[in-house]
C-alpha cells in the first residue's frame, strides 16, 4: 500500500509472507515447516537537498525469535553531483534444507544442522556519483563503498566429526568490505 508519487512525501506499507514446506525420506523427521510473516513500511520525505528515506520491518518467525529490523537511506543532491549514504540491519533465519535436510550418495555426504541461529547483519553503503552532459555527450562517474558485517552466518562446510561428511556451520562474523567506480561515456552514436 502506497501513496502517489506526485506528493512531497511518499510511504509504503507492507505484508511480506514466506511459507517453507518440506517432506520426504531426506527431511529429519519427514516433515518441517518454517513461516516468516513480516510487516514493513518506509516512508520518503525531502528537506531541501537532502532525501530521507527511514524505515522499519517487524518478522515473526515460527521457530526464531527475530530482531526489529531498521534501515535509513539518505540522498543528497546538488546540481550534477549526488551523495548517498544507506545503513541498514538484516536478519535470516535457517532454511529448512539448512535445518533438516540429509543428501546422501556415491558423490555427497551432506547432513542438516537442527543447532543453528539465525544470521543478523549490518550493512554500511556510502557513495558518490557525478553527471554532465556536453556537445551532445552524456558523462556519468562514481565511486562506491560498503562494508557487511555479517554476526552467525550460515555455510556449508567440513564436518568437524565425520571425515567426507559436510554440514551447515554458524561462522562467528563475516566482514565485506567493496569499493566499486563506475565511468560511463555515451552519445546518439554509441
Amino acid at each position: 500500500f502506497s501513496n502517489s508519487n506526485q506528493r512531497k512525501y511518499h510511504y509504503l506499507f507492507g505484508l511480506d509472507i514466506d511459507r517453507e514446506s518440506s517432506s520426504g525420506r531426506r527431511i529429519k523427521s519427514s516433515t518441517q515447516n518454517q513461516l516468516n510473516l513480516s510487516l514493513f513500511n518506509t516512508f520518503e520525505f525531502n528537506v531541501n537537498k537532502l532525501q530521507l528515506r527511514p524505515g522499519i520491518r517487524i518478522i515473526y518467525n515460527n521457530i526464531y525469535k527475530a530482531p526489529i529490523i531498521t534501515s535509513t537511506h539518505f540522498l543528497y543532491k546538488e546540481k550534477k553531483i549526488r551523495y548517498r549514504l544507506s545503513l541498514s540491519q538484516g536478519f535470516r533465519s535457517p532454511s529448512i534444507k539448512e535445518l533438516f535436510f540429509e543428501f546422501n550418495d556415491i558423490n555427497h555426504d551432506i547432513i542438516g544442522n537442527p543447532n543453528l541461529i539465525s544470521e543478523k547483519s549490518i550493512n554500511v553503503q556510502c557513495g558518490v556519483s557525478y553527471n554532465n552532459q556536453f556537445l551532445n555527450n552524456y558523462y556519468f562517474l562514481s565511486l562506491d563503498f560498503f562494508h557487511n558485517r555479517i554476526n552467525n552466518k550460515i555455510d556449508l562446510l567440513p564436518s568437524l566429526d565425520i571425515s567426507g561428511q559436510y554440514t551447515y556451520y554458524n561462522i562467528d562474523s563475516v566482514r565485506n568490505l567493496g569499493l566499486n567506480s563506475k565511468f560511463e561515456l555515451s552519445n546518439n552514436k554509441f
